[in-house]
């Protein structure tokens, strides 16, 4: 996989002086210098009323949603097509793609397959002013989209709209295309820059596209392209921003949801004013193994811990040493902001599919143009579930037999794992296995066993109320890589957990069906 290094800020000196001009004389609204913010707020419409039905796999619009929609469109899409698929529509889908790496789009958890925006996030969203809404959909769609929401596997924006830029810098006249079909034209634009991106370039106003009507049996038919003043000039910041040498990078074959552009100081626990061997390292190490306990055996899951009891433990270990009191202290405060970051953080992931930092990212786009753009200021963050404590119904199919579980959140993975293979009558579970579904960026995710070396995150430390799951979504167990067993885990509903089962959080199998298959089957049965 592929991403984008963070950008590097630019200022006005390194404009040209038509250039600064053509961005400062740029004016922001719902149709310039496209009409990207109308044809945005047209899907946030939908999105907050009823919300968007999806399939049930990829969670991408529905065809019958994707038709409607792509007529109300300023820049409609035209087919000639019997039998569509999603990314026909490439302007529609590419707006929701956008949509959905903002976290606009969660799973609605009353209505199964349903996409919707809350209040709140429509809210945070009207409170930016077109400038602001026009830089953050760019810096969204270019920087933090991951194309693997679309089921492409390819670059991210950046890397294929600025070398499709550098093809049309070289071009005099608008470049001609035949059609979009692949088979009729070299640029093979289904790839580079993709039709979706190619739709969003035009809805953002960097290109303008002459359509023609598709013959029949054609899907979308462009007869033209050719860059906007505007777009060369936003396009050649981006060039400045993005190095051709720092365009991309590889992201960790080993860990493929790691991204190396985060800071690594912002990875590492706070220094340590003492050596591993030290009398006051291990008291330290002790009291942070108390937090991590403490928050394990808490009722209901709660990240909270009993701050005075662990000072109290912490006075009782330092009698000997009152004057380290203070230091050791501060570090024990620091751990369990720490452990209680670690929640968060591991929520955040899940949610989006892996490491991304959007409010930084924005704030790179906003230093880099707002000189030429001074209303740029506010920004948009990431809206990330609250841990969900509650008990949560799971049909897990196998072949033809099922085994309805009812498991509280405060279950990790790891032990929903052990309890799948129980349910089944599994005996050699000495494998290694993943938990594999969608974020709400529509990403695939996995969340692995420990000596498994991809991931987002281990399922020991993954709990089942931190998922980002509604009912109506599925996750695939794959347990053992060499047999390639698939157990289909769909979450039926989200029950309200009681007191009772808050102090004692154990599974219950409320129903079955069918005989559970052999884990090795004799010869004559395969």
């Amino acid at each position: 996989m592929f991403a984008p290094q963070y950008p590097t800020p630019i200022d006005a000196t390194q404009f040209s002086l038509a250039m600064g001009k053509r961005l400062s004389q740029q004016t922001f609204n719902d149709t310039t210098p496209g009409p990207i913010l109308r044809d945005f707020q047209v899907l946030l419409d939908c999105l907050g009323s009823d919300g968007i039905l999806v399939t049930e796999r990829s969670q991408l619009p529905t065809l019958k949603f994707l038709r409607e929609f792509n007529e109300s469109l300023s820049r409609p899409t035209h087919l000639s097509l019997k039998r569509p698929n999603q990314k026909h529509y490439a302007y529609a889908i590419g707006l929701f793609w956008v949509a959905r790496s903002m976290g606009f789009a969660p799973p609605n958890v009353k209505r199964k397959n349903c996409l919707f925006a809350s209040p709140d996030q429509l809210q945070a969203w009207t409170s930016l002013c077109a400038e602001e809404q026009y830089f953050t959909l760019l810096a969204v769609w270019m920087h933090h989209a991951n194309p693997d929401a679309l089921g492409d596997r390819g670059p991210y924006a950046i890397q294929r709209c600025l070398d499709f830029f550098g093809q049309l810098k070289q071009d005099t006249q608008p470049l001609q295309v035949i059609d979009c079909e692949p088979r009729n034209q070299k640029q093979r634009l289904d790839y580079y820059p993709a039709l979706y991106n190619l739709a969003l370039l035009d809805g953002f106003g960097l290109v303008h596209l002459e359509t023609v009507k598709p013959a029949p049996g054609r899907a979308w038919s462009i007869h033209s392209i050719a860059l906007t003043e505007f777009g060369e000039a936003i396009l050649t910041a981006l060039e400045t921003m993005y190095p051709p040498e720092a365009r991309w990078q590889m992201l960790s074959f080993n860990d493929p949801f790691h991204d190396p552009r985060l800071d690594a100081s912002s990875l590492t626990s706070s220094s340590v004013p003492f050596t591993p061997d030290s009398e006051e390292y291990q008291l330290l190490e002790q009291l942070q193994g108390m937090v991590e306990s403490q928050t394990e055996n808490a009722d209901g899951g709660s990240e909270d811990v009993d701050e005075a009891a662990l000072l109290a433990s912490l006075q009782a270990l330092m009698q000997d040493n009152p004057e380290r009191m203070e230091v050791m202290q501060s570090l024990l405060m620091k751990a369990v902001e720490e452990n209680q970051a670690d929640f968060a953080a591991i929520r955040r992931r899940l949610t989006i599919g892996g490491e991304s930092e959007l409010v930084a990212e924005l704030n790179l786009y906003y230093d880099s143009f707002r000189e030429f753009v001074p209303s740029l200021s506010q920004t948009l963050t990431l809206a990330i579930p609250e841990f969900n404590p509650n008990i949560f119904v799971f049909k897990v199919a196998v072949g033809k037999a099922w085994r309805r579980l009812a498991i509280p959140g405060v279950w990790t993975l790891e032990g929903v794992a052990s309890i799948i293979l129980e349910a089944f009558e599994f005996e050699d579970i000495d494998h290694l296995y993943a938990f594999n579904f969608l974020s709400h960026s529509g990403c695939p995710v996995s969340v692995v066993h420990e000596y498994a070396e991809f991931g987002v995150a281990k399922a020991y430390e993954v709990r089942v109320g931190d998922l980002p799951i509604a009912p109506g979504m599925q996750i695939d167990f794959n347990f053992d890589f060499g047999d390639n067993w698939h157990f289909d885990l769909l979450l039926e509903s989200i029950e309200p957990i009681d007191e009772a089962t808050m102090r004692e959080p154990n599974v219950e199998q409320i129903g079955s069906q069918g005989k559970a298959p052999e884990q090795y089957p004799d010869d004559e049965d395969w």
